[in-house]
């Protein structure tokens, strides 16, 4: 009986598997409900992931800002051809339209020329269709 009470007392050495499931924890669900949750909550984080990417990237682009070229059609010397043939240069790399459009061609033309352009400016306008204006001036 000595013997008995000294091999309950030694621990199991893989001898005998445990039986009492009293405090084990449960083994984990690995059923289609766990995948198809755990799949559905990694998609979530991509897709948020993917939104912030794409919101930098937005920001990004509507916070560039082309600089260009002055003009003053009033100062001696003035080149227009050479101005139209530069920013022809710029907009082939960074087109432009629109506000964006405008906006840099008010803070490049200066003199007579930023006058003529408030005339001649409509919603939407592309650098094609400014270029032709510009040199039917």
């Amino acid at each position: 009986m000595a013997d008995e009470s000294q091999e309950n007392d030694v621990p199991h050495q893989g001898l005998h598997a445990p039986t009492s499931e009293v405090g084990s924890a449960s083994p984990p669900d690995h059923s289609d409900k766990y995948w198809r949750t755990l799949l559905e909550a990694q998609n979530r984080n991509f897709m948020e992931l993917i939104k912030s990417m794409q919101a930098s990237k937005n920001s990004e682009e509507k916070a560039k800002v082309v600089t260009l070229p002055k003009y003053n059609a009033d100062a001696v010397g003035a080149d227009s051809a050479a101005w139209c043939k530069t920013v022809y240069i710029i907009m082939a790399e960074d087109p432009l339209e629109g506000s964006a459009l405008v906006m840099a061609l008010s803070d490049s033309l200066e003199g007579g020329a930023s006058q003529w352009l408030s005339q001649i400016c409509y919603t939407g306008i592309k650098w094609p269709a400014f270029r032709d204006l510009f040199v039917q001036r």
